[in-house]
């Protein structure tokens, strides 16, 4: 069985994190390599773009990630209603099965279809929301606590090598680690943030 440490599938807008990083390193390499006296505002210009990047990914991310309860939802058909909800295929083949037995006791007794089921998913909703009365889903984002992990061990590494291996030092290497350690702790502050919003949604 493979292990993922980590699912990239989860991080979404994935290429405008990745412009944002590799805008960051460019742009860290060239203010070692350039005079800054010439270029500053240039490279505080885009720092700052770089990091107005992370931050537009941050959102979009979170939003991204945010469910509604399907519950709160409203839905004309078992079909529709059964198909939104989050539980796996035998259970939603259960569900449907026990609705569509109700609205057949129901036509029977001589009440419209329609009604009957409009009924029928009001009260499985209705005891469902006694349950989960969460008007969203909350993504728990573990995912930018190992990603985080992964970029500053990476980064420790590098600074380790390069000062163990003095002949190796490059310019690149030094950009490499610091943006990597950077988005790292950047990861986790993203989380915490993320976290703080879960707090927030979750109690109203």
């Amino acid at each position: 069985m493979k292990v993922h440490i980590i699912d990239f599938k989860e991080i979404r807008y994935r290429i405008l994190l990745l412009i944002s990083i590799l805008l960051f390193f460019g742009c860290y390499l060239l203010d070692i390599l350039i005079e800054p006296r010439e270029t500053g505002f240039l490279f505080i210009l885009v720092y700052f773009t770089a990091i107005l990047l992370a931050a537009s990914w941050a959102i979009l991310n979170y939003i991204d990630n945010l469910r509604i309860n399907p519950l709160y939802k409203n839905y004309h058909t078992i079909a529709t209603f059964v198909a939104s909800l989050t539980v796996s295929k035998d259970e939603r083949e259960e569900v449907e099965q026990l609705m569509s037995d109700y609205v057949e006791d129901q036509v029977q007794n001589g009440a419209e279809r329609e009604t009957a089921e409009k009924e029928i998913i009001e009260q499985f909703r209705t005891s469902e929301l006694q349950h989960n009365p969460a008007f969203f889903y909350i993504h728990s984002f573990n995912y930018l606590i190992k990603l985080g992990i992964l970029f500053i061990v990476i980064g420790l590494i590098l600074a380790l090598i390069d000062l163990v291996m003095a002949d190796a030092h490059t310019p690149a290497i030094d950009a490499l680690e610091i943006t990597l350690i950077g988005f790292g702790f950047g990861f986790w502050l993203t989380f915490a943030l993320y976290r703080l919003l879960n707090q927030i949604l979750m109690k109203k």
